[in-house]
């Protein structure tokens, strides 16, 4: 079976299974990841659901969602416990007995045997049946294994509820057999920046604007405080027509809106990437309180394996004293929070990884002074490159600690750009001189 490849037709649903989740004793992240994953391979999700460990519910769910959709995927009740139903709410969709898939079975042995090292639960049987004319698709880092069904012009996907065996799955079998089935599609998204212009006032400026945007493109008012994040999205077969029509869109959008009120907006880590394909460089970071997330940043843009080589989340003083180095003497007068801390932290970062450059942070993100004085709200970020260590200090006493953290993890990714930007420059200038 295939489902046709138009694009209107390329429409999922998510079912969150499990009672843990219902609870509020588990985060769903799940939902999120698959989101994520359908999204980058220009299929949208039109509804997600939560549904308690029955299998009525389960059934329920999955019925209601291929009212509207092409593609179901489900999250959980795949374990060999009694409260998991997913196999049996699917045989009962489907009105087919389930099954003893005999390769399933061998996966899950093998998993024991190889993986787990220890004996086989005979319950573990349970996760080698399927609903008859199902298939299962071996589970790589867990015992579960995926269900794939073909139903009444449908997809059904039931998906493992660990988290790393879902994304495993997800990137590794589910997409690109999704991928065949419905083929290409690509949904991308731009965004605008504006401030000190209410998110009410901005609806109306850009109605006309939003009810003539073309098919498949849609404009979303993310507000925060004075600031308001526009955010324009397309769906498309055409990668480069996507592109081409966002770029054109934000254009458009961006002659309405009083230009007072828009605010540049650089993408750092695409502008570091783009740096790196011009001068090949290697990089690293030492961070304390923004805990790992300018490596996080980074590794959001394919190809950047080819220059982060590591991260160390310096969070406690020992890890900044027994690891990186940092001189305790120095520590027990000053503190963390000062401008020597942050040199040396990105000195010894750039020597333990051994990379062109490092960047490294240093700061009190909560709302009271540490115990050495340091103010709240204030932070050091350095940068060590192969002739220099810049140190920057900053101080936003009005950010959350959340907002504080976001906003200087990209500041340092952009002080990392620069001061490598500069020092390709002088360098290139270095050499034209002596020539």
């Amino acid at each position: 079976m295939s489902i046709a490849s138009d694009i209107q037709l390329r429409k999922a649903a998510v079912v969150i299974i499990g009672d843990e989740v219902l609870l509020g004793e588990t985060l769903d992240s799940n939902s999120g990841e698959i989101c994520r994953q359908l999204l980058a391979n220009g299929i949208l999700v039109g509804n997600i659901t939560t549904v308690s460990d029955s299998k009525k519910a389960i059934v329920a769910a999955i019925q209601y969602a291929m009212q509207e959709h092409n593609i179901i995927i489900t999250s959980g009740g795949l374990g060999p416990t009694l409260d998991d139903k997913t196999r049996d709410a699917m045989a009962e969709l489907l009105n087919l007995p389930l099954i003893e898939h005999v390769e399933a079975l061998e996966w899950i042995q093998n998993y024991f045997k190889k993986e787990a090292k220890r004996p086989m639960n005979q319950l573990n049987n349970k996760q080698a049946l399927v609903p008859k004319g199902s298939q299962p698709i071996q589970n790589e880092v867990g015992t579960a294994p995926a269900i794939w069904t073909e139903f009444k012009e449908k997809i059904i996907v039931n998906l493992p509820g660990v988290p790393s065996e879902l994304q495993h799955a997800l990137e590794n079998t589910i997409m690109p057999k999704l991928q065949k089935q419905v083929g290409d599609g690509y949904f991308r998204f731009v965004y605008v920046y504006t401030e000190n212009i209410p998110e009410s006032e901005l609806a109306v400026k850009l109605q006309d604007f939003e009810e003539s945007l073309p098919e498949h493109y849609s404009l979303a008012y993310l507000p925060n405080k004075r600031k308001v994040k526009l955010r324009l999205s397309g769906l498309a077969k055409n990668q480069d027509e996507l592109q081409d029509n966002l770029k054109k869109l934000s254009e458009d959008l961006m002659k309405i809106v009083p230009s007072a009120s828009i605010i540049p907006f650089e993408n750092w880590e695409e502008k570091l990437a783009s740096l790196h394909k011009e001068n090949s460089f290697t990089i690293s970071s030492a961070e304390s309180f923004t805990s790992g997330r300018i490596a996080n940043l980074i590794t959001t843009v394919s190809g950047s394996s080819m220059y982060l080589k590591g991260a160390l989340v310096a969070y406690d003083k020992k890890v900044k004293t027994d690891i990186l180095g940092i001189s305790e003497n120095l520590i027990n007068q000053k503190g963390v929070v000062n401008e020597e801390v942050a040199k040396n932290m990105a000195i010894n970062c750039r020597k333990m990884f051994s990379t062109d450059f490092a960047v490294s942070t240093t700061g009190v993100a909560g709302s009271e002074k540490d115990e050495h004085g340091a103010d709240p709200k204030t932070a050091y970020i350095a940068v060590a490159t192969p002739t220099e260590t810049k140190i920057f200090f900053f101080e936003k006493p009005g950010l959350s600690r959340k907002d504080f953290t976001e906003t200087l993890a990209q500041k340092g990714i952009e002080l990392l750009h620069n001061s490598i930007k500069d020092y390709f420059q002088k360098n290139n200038n270095h050499e034209n001189s002596e020539e």
